[in-house]
C-alpha cells in the first residue's frame, strides 16, 4: 500500500464520514409509468414537472417532458432499456437537454445523453455544455409582420 505520510487511510475517513453523518429529511417526487409505447412513456404522479425536463426511470432508461396535464404526462423516451414496463418508478431530474460543444464536436455524431462518439471512440476534448433548444408553439411569434405568408388557395367549388 502506497499511503502518504500523514494522510488519512480509507478505513480512517470513513470513520470520520460516519461520526460526521447527520440524518435529515430529503424530500422527492416519484413518479410511475402508466404505459410506455412508439418510444412514449405515459407517466403519473410527477406534478412539478416541467415542459422539456429530462426524467430518470428506474430501469436506466431516459426520457424527456413533452406533454402536461393535470393527470399525467408524456415523455419522449431517449434512451430505452429492454427492462422499461408500467410500473417502473421516475424521478425528476431538475435538468433540461444539454449538447457538447467546442471544436472537437466537429464533424462528430454528438449524443446529448452520452459523450460525442467517432469511430467508436468517445470525445475526450470537450467538457462544455448548452441547452438544447427546444422550440414549442409558445416560442413562435404569429403576430410578425414581415413575416412571408403563402397565398390562399384558390377556391374550387
Amino acid at each position: 500500500m502506497d499511503a502518504e505520510v500523514g494522510s488519512p487511510s480509507a478505513l480512517q475517513r470513513q470513520v470520520q464520514w460516519l461520526q460526521d453523518y447527520r440524518p435529515r429529511l430529503r424530500v422527492s417526487e416519484q413518479g410511475r409509468v402508466l404505459s410506455v409505447g412508439d418510444g412514449i412513456a405515459w407517466i403519473d404522479g410527477l406534478p412539478t414537472a416541467a415542459m422539456d425536463e429530462l426524467l430518470e426511470l428506474e430501469d436506466g432508461s431516459r426520457a424527456l417532458v413533452f406533454h402536461l396535464k393535470s393527470e399525467r404526462l408524456g415523455a419522449i423516451l431517449l434512451y430505452q432499456t429492454e427492462h422499461l414496463t408500467a410500473g417502473t418508478p421516475v424521478a425528476l431530474t431538475g435538468r433540461r437537454l444539454e449538447l457538447p460543444v467546442g471544436d472537437a464536436l466537429l464533424g462528430r455524431v454528438v449524443d446529448p445523453l452520452a459523450p460525442a462518439r467517432c469511430d467508436g471512440a468517445a470525445d475526450r476534448g470537450s467538457h462544455l455544455r448548452r441547452p438544447a433548444a427546444v422550440y414549442g408553439l409558445q416560442d413562435r411569434r404569429h403576430d410578425d409582420p414581415d413575416r412571408k405568408r403563402p397565398a390562399p388557395a384558390p377556391d374550387r367549388r
